[in-house]
């Protein structure tokens, strides 16, 4: 009766348990099963099952599975435990955990109990854990996860290449090693305790600009985000931390760029009006200087007065240079020996020895050679300055292909790198961002606009000039300039042999001001040209047009490109290329913001001549184009 008892109480607690129960025979047949084993199979009732054999609720795979690995081992081992998939009524797979226990030699119990919503949940911690590792593998900003301690436990290949540290080098350290302590410490102290608890503060949710360290030391800016997660009943932070040394860069550069420009649209106004003048003091002078007996002091007076003008007038081409006018006059060279000529023109006289390292085939590039061996004759003059004791420069030139990845403010593509370094005193940290502004000098005798001039040159060309110093150790330039496709032209040398330049003809000269139209007048006279004026574009217009129809017509115009309140030398040759499609007209000026003085063919002119300029320069312009 007390087995009765037990085998009754036994019979009611499996037919009661929510995990379903069987048992089956030595031939795999069902015997019992409890409600819950039959619902989990998609059966309405165990009768339904009763007989049949327990391997059929799985597929194929499944029971060949079960005959060949856990069958053998539960009769060894008379029990059995784990995972499977099954298939209900209705042809439905489901996940559940399996329990075989022998009860007789010819009995076992079988328990079964649905773990399909568990299995389903652990495919998608897994799918969300694949997710999160291809984007944080693939993402080229770091990754970083902190704990609650504030200890690094993730760290993606991004960060490796960001900081140069390996996972094996951080997993475990506190984060504050990945920035510097003037601006992150204080933050991080303060804020993390409150973190720990609530999940907020320590710039969760905002987007911060801190200065970070590399494991060589290097310091860089970056962009910091954080987000927090709760893992464990405890708040951990997700940090995304993005590399802006390119963007902060591009944002330097524009701000030099619109300080330059300006600055550009001032200095162009004032030199156009300054050459305005120094032309006409330039003119007086050297018609004074006729008048008057060689080697008297008069004479000697006017000679150092046009010294003095000849400065003047370098200065406002320096101006002129990073004014909107200052367009480049390109032409494609090879610049390796340009390089070479400049750089031993301009250590004539001083105690530096250049030497010279250039890749064997350097790629050319579109340049104005002029403007170029300026560059090149300032940076010597740097060299110079910052080494009073003498030494060495040195020069060289690489062929290099710039990608978006090297950080600078450049296209990706080909490009020339030039590097000028010295061994001199060197510029202090403090300096090193403001020597490319303008006026901005260290030295006691500088004007402060040689590397603005570098800086606005290398610009024009599409390039980029970068500097680095230390004190007592030197000074290195570096320039990229971009590689062109074309074929290198010979470059013709600036220095032409002595020529006469007086002629004939009848020249027309559009000009406003009295003082400039006064010593163009006499210019021309000695140069042996009968002359006529005209202050404005249409009094222009009409008296070339009157004298296409007599026997005196004009040879040559020469027009001012700016006439105050009329229209100037641009529309002006519109009109007279519609009158005259054959007429020979110079283009002059002190400043050209439309920079038609550096594509003046393009305008229909036959030549140009810059403000202020002397006789020798208006003879030699007239001239060329008068034979031509």
């Amino acid at each position: 009766r007390r087995i009765q008892d037990i085998l009754t109480i036994q019979l009611a607690a499996m037919e009661a348990s929510i995990d379903g129960m069987a048992i089956v025979d030595q031939e795999g047949k069902f015997i019992y099963l409890n409600n819950s084993f039959a619902h989990l199979f998609g059966y309405d009732n165990p009768e339904e099952l009763m007989g049949s054999v327990w391997l059929k609720l799985y597929n194929m795979e499944e029971q060949q599975r079960f005959e060949s690995h856990i069958i053998p081992y539960f009769k060894r081992k008379k029990n059995w435990r784990g995972r499977t998939m099954g298939r209900r009524k209705d042809g439905v797979s489901i996940h559940h955990e399996v329990s075989l226990t022998s009860i007789t030699d010819n009995q076992f119990i079988c328990v079964v109990r649905d773990i399909t919503s568990q299995k389903l949940a652990e495919e998608a911690l897994i799918e969300s854990e694949e997710k999160f590792r291809a984007i944080s593998t693939s993402a080229q900003d770091a990754i970083v996860m902190i704990d609650d301690n504030g200890k690094i436990i993730y760290w993606n290949k991004s960060a490796e290449k960001m900081f140069g540290y390996n996972s094996l080098d951080v997993m475990g350290k506190d984060a504050h090693l990945l920035l510097t302590p003037n601006n992150f410490h204080d933050t991080y102290r303060k804020g993390f305790s409150a973190f720990r608890k609530s999940g907020k503060g320590f710039v969760v949710g905002k987007t911060k600009e801190f200065e970070a360290i590399k494991k060589d030391g290097t310091l860089f800016p970056i962009e910091l985000s954080v987000s927090a997660v709760r893992l464990r009943q405890k708040w951990s932070a997700i940090a995304i931390l993005r590399d802006i040394s390119v963007r902060k860069k591009m944002e330097e550069e524009l701000r030099k760029t619109s300080k330059l420009e300006s600055l550009g649209i001032l200095a162009g106004g004032i030199a156009h009006d300054f050459n305005n003048i120094l032309t006409g003091i330039m003119g007086n002078v050297y018609i004074a200087k006729k008048l008057s007996e060689s080697g008297s002091k008069i004479y000697n007076l006017l000679s150092d007065a046009e010294l003095a003008m000849v400065r003047a007038k370098d200065l406002t081409y320096q101006l002129l240079t990073f004014a909107k006018g200052g367009v480049p006059l390109k032409i494609t060279v090879s610049v390796s020996e340009l390089i070479k000529n400049s750089v031993n023109f301009a250590v004539r006289g001083s105690n530096l020895i250049p030497e010279y390292r250039f890749d064997d085939s350097l790629w050319p590039v579109d340049i104005d050679s002029s403007q170029i061996n300026q560059v090149i004759n300032n940076l010597i003059i740097n060299a110079q300055q910052a080494s009073p004791a003498g030494g060495k420069v040195y020069v060289s030139g690489f062929n290099v292909n710039l990608t978006d990845q090297m950080g600078l403010p450049l296209k990706s593509g080909k490009y020339i790198k030039i590097v000028f370094r010295d061994e001199g005193l060197g510029i202090p940290e403090d300096a090193i961002s403001k020597i490319f502004d303008p006026f901005y000098t260290t030295k006691q005798d500088g004007s402060g606009l040689g590397l603005t001039i570098v800086y606005s040159i290398i610009r024009k060309h599409n390039g980029y000039i970068d500097v680095s110093s230390k004190l007592g150790h030197g000074t290195e330039f570096v320039i990229f300039l971009p590689a062109s496709e074309q074929k290198p032209q010979e470059v013709q040398s600036e220095i032409e042999p002595e020529e006469e330049y007086h002629g004939c003809g009848r020249v027309l000269v559009m000009e406003d001001e009295s003082a400039v139209r006064d010593v163009i007048f006499e210019y021309l006279n000695l140069l042996g040209y009968e002359v006529d004026f005209a202050i404005s574009g249409n009094e222009a217009i009409e008296k070339y047009s009157h004298s296409m129809n007599t026997s005196v017509a004009f040879d040559a115009v020469i027009m001012d490109l700016t006439i105050k309140g009329g229209m100037g030398g641009k529309d002006t040759m519109r009109k007279l290329l519609a009158i005259d499609p054959n007429v020979k007209a110079i283009v002059s000026s002190g400043y050209s913001q439309d920079s038609i003085l550096a594509n003046y063919s393009a305008f229909g002119f036959s030549g140009m001549i810059c403000k202020p300029f002397n006789i020798e320069d208006l003879g030699k312009v007239l001239k060329r184009i008068l034979r031509s």
